[in-house]
């Protein structure tokens, strides 16, 4: 059972979590004729996948109480798994840039922005209490590069954080949702931006959101 997906900034790799506590990195050069090129067995399930920028790092988070993983990346071959969740434990990531991530904590009480350089020793660059109500156990969030700023899902709640300043992360804005349907809403927590950054789209509990954004 396949969990979390992401392409490479490319577009030739596709990189992607099972539920196995698996991560593969395929190659999808070729959109007809996927090949796996690598892969590499962690210790969690984790349900939220992200590449760096420069396609140098991949990490993984958003679930077994907050798993949080990294891993190198050469070439088309994926480095062993290294454990960040004893430090920063996450509902969802997303990288900001190269080697800098940012993530929401397990309880989905905090949005950190970490520096993962050198993955065995990541460092807090800045962090922002994000005003959830609810402890999600996974969560959704998406970076907008051009105006640098971070959406992120939380169950019914949604936060918008403005990551321009690393060390001062600020919380721009909030919404909380209705009740879409009767489904678990720790499982919906599907979140994306349109590229020009009017348009959010989340999963909230059964059915799909469209949210408009003034910036």
């Amino acid at each position: 059972q396949a969990f979390g997906i992401s392409l490479s900034p490319g577009g030739t790799s596709a990189f992607v979590s099972n539920a196995c506590d698996t991560l593969f990195d395929i190659d999808v050069a070729v959109p007809a004729s996927p090949t796996i090129s690598s892969q590499q067995t962690g210790p969690y399930q984790s349900l939220t996948v992200s590449v760096s920028p420069d396609d140098q790092q991949v990490v993984l988070g958003g679930f077994d109480s907050g798993s949080t993983e990294a891993f190198s990346l050469t070439g088309n071959t994926l480095g062993a798994p290294i454990d960040l969740m004893s430090s920063y434990p996450s509902s969802a990531l997303t990288y900001i840039g190269n080697e800098t991530v940012a993530l929401v904590s397990a309880d989905g009480s905090k949005f950190s922005i970490i520096k993962v350089a050198n993955p065995t020793s990541p460092t807090l660059v800045g962090q922002v209490v994000t005003g959830a109500p609810v402890s999600p156990g996974t969560a959704g969030v998406v970076f907008l590069a051009p105006s640098n700023l971070v959406y992120l899902k939380i169950q019914s709640f949604i936060a918008v954080v403005d990551v321009s300043t690393p060390t001062s992360p600020v919380v721009r804005g909030t919404l909380t949702l209705g009740s879409g349907g009767t489904a678990s809403p720790s499982t919906h927590d599907g979140v994306a931006v349109s590229s020009d950054g009017t348009t959010l789209y989340v999963t909230n509990i059964g059915e799909v959101a469209v949210i408009g954004i003034s910036q």
